[in-house]
């Protein structure tokens, strides 16, 4: 591979190339003078082609057109499912859709909503011959991870992306009728528009020579966490004569339940494709490059900014006493927490107002509440004031607006959308800390949602027992820019200083026997680790005498008061 760095200048827009970029070599840097290159001397792009540049989050796409500047008007950047909604499945699904049952009239979007009503459960059930099937809370955690694949032997399949002990024993050969269901109400997952981009490609192949004609140059951020179907799409537009660019790194792979693996980005092929590797660390203290390197082989990086910041720690004891003995410690300065569990980032956001659930309450909620639209409403607005209240306001309106639609028509839902949210964020303190039915009790007082009210029986004591702020702890940011996230929201930002909280010994195995290659877990942990620019801690109830002499050597360990 060529060694570059951050300020190297592709002078040849017209090739196909691959960069392996450990973290913190400035990738993104790079990639945005690359594309004001490519705009600026690009041969293929004529009057009206574009570059078309995928990221994997909305703040990676956000950042690349801030950076742009002018140049963005030439470029498409966006996330993967954005773009090919966009450009592939809102034109062209009418080709498909009588083939595959979508009623194309309800068709509104995509999103990740699991269609939970007692009615069409059961149809689907009896359609099945899936009857022995009870608990409806269990069927739905397990359709809300499903996920299309490209199978090894290049056949496309449904199946479930997490199999775990104890899980509804759904048949992997009902879930194609699930999702033709969801698609005759008109519900669109995120995953289904990689499956209907791929179905219209190679259907008809003349799709992919218009998005290639296009988009002539195609760049892909964070190549590594591209599942097979989309690294199959991806070389389609690359054969048809897009020249596609991939930037990633196999030890920051941490998307294994999404269909993702390491060895693609690797062994993904273009015609004269060049490799290229970025060896520089611009972001991280020399120690903490020390303990990266430590456990990887295939990059050893080398500091830019050559800065000493002492050697990272290792805090042994209670989550709580090490989150306030780092706050003392870098008081005045940026400190992010970092977890592997949402629940935790959720028990440090609440201040410790609410106990970690290992179980999903909203999933739970399907069991204990029968009242299909008392129960959306409730969740919806738990989750549009917990988006909002952390950064996420344009996530948390799509969800005040799904509540807001169970009680009135679609313009009238628009316009009180904003006010309503803004309303039950001003009046948090009013129900953070009650039970969730007080919750629903006031907006019915407030805001005349007219929901059903609890008699005696399950739903009553349900929501009796959970607060609000149980509730809020069991939701998942889209995308999340506080400073308690976690690992995986954390991919692509970096931060002065962070402290990893974890549950086990078993979480920092990376430090003592690493397997970046084979254990994602260990890849997460590295992602954690070099988000850090200037100090880094790590919280873990207990250490074990080996382990401890093995860390000393790279670590300072604290022990915190018991």
């Amino acid at each position: 591979m060529i060694e570059i760095d951050s300020d190297f200048r592709l002078l040849n827009p017209n090739v196909n190339f691959r960069i392996v970029a450990g973290p913190g070599a400035g990738k993104t840097h790079w990639l945005v003078n690359h594309i004001r290159n490519v705009v600026a001397n690009g041969s293929e792009l004529e009057r009206f082609g574009k570059v078309a540049c995928i990221t994997y989050t909305n703040v990676g796409a956000d950042t690349v057109v801030r950076r742009l500047g002018a140049a963005s008007t030439r470029a498409e950047v966006s996330t993967v499912h954005s773009f090919f909604y966009k450009h592939v499945v809102k034109p062209y699904l009418g080709f498909i859709a009588a083939d595959l049952e979508i009623d194309l009239g309800r068709v509104s979007g995509h999103d990740e909503t699991i269609i939970s009503d007692y009615q069409f459960l059961s149809d689907w059930k009896n359609a099945t011959k899936q009857n022995y099937l009870r608990d409806h809370e269990a069927i739905v955690g397990v359709l809300s991870v499903i996920i299309w694949i490209l199978n090894p032997k290049g056949e496309v399949e449904l199946k479930v992306r997490r199999r775990r002990p104890g899980q509804a024993q759904v048949r992997n050969n009902s879930l194609v009728l699930y999702k033709k269901m969801a698609w005759a109400r008109g519900v669109i997952h995120h995953d289904d528009i990689m499956y209907f981009s791929y179905l219209l490609f190679t259907r008809f192949p003349f799709l992919v020579t218009a998005v290639a004609s296009k988009f002539p140059y195609f760049f892909v951020d964070e190549f590594q966490d591209s599942n097979s179907l989309q690294v199959e799409i991806f070389r389609l537009i690359a054969v048809e004569g897009s020249y596609v660019g991939i930037i990633g790194d196999l030890a920051q792979s941490i998307y294994g339940f999404n269909g993702a693996s390491p060895t693609d980005f690797k062994s993904f092929a273009a015609p004269g494709i060049v490799e290229y590797v970025m060896r520089q660390n611009r972001r991280s203290s020399n120690e903490i490059i020390d303990a990266l390197n430590s456990v990887r082989k295939d990059i050893v990086q080398i500091p830019f900014r050559n800065f000493s910041s002492g050697l990272p720690e290792i805090l042994v004891g209670d989550m709580r006493l090490a989150i306030n003995n780092v706050a003392a410690k870098c008081q005045g300065e940026e400190t992010v927490t970092l977890s592997r569990r949402n629940e935790t980032v959720q028990l440090v956001k609440n201040e410790g107002i609410a106990p970690m659930h290992p179980l999903n309450l909203f999933a739970q909620a399907i069991s204990h509440d029968s009242n299909w639209t008392r129960r959306e409403i409730l969740i919806s607005c738990v989750k549009a004031v917990v988006l909002a209240r952390d950064a996420n306001f344009s996530a948390g309106l799509r969800e005040m607006l799904k509540a807001l639609k169970h009680l009135y028509d679609d313009e009238v839902a628009e316009n009180k959308k904003v006010e309503i949210l803004m309303s039950l964020l001003t009046n948090l303190p009013h129900y953070s800390t009650g039970a969730m039915s007080n919750f629903a009790t006031f907006l019915n007082a407030k805001y005349k949602f007219k929901m059903q009210g609890f008699a005696a029986g399950r739903p009553k004591l349900f929501y009796e027992k959970y607060s609000f702020a149980d509730f809020s702890a069991c939701v998942k940011q889209t995308e999340e820019t506080g400073i308690n996230r976690t690992m995986h929201k954390s991919k692509g930002d970096e931060f002065e200083n962070v402290l990893l909280l974890t549950s086990s010994v078993d979480e920092i195995g990376l430090l003592l026997k690493p397997d970046l290659l084979k254990n994602e877990g260990h890849r997460i942990l590295y992602v954690g680790i070099s988000r850090a620019r200037n100090r880094l801690f790590i919280s873990v109830p207990e250490l074990a005498p080996e382990a401890r002499k093995k860390l000393e050597k790279r670590f300072k360990i604290t022990d915190l008061p018991a």
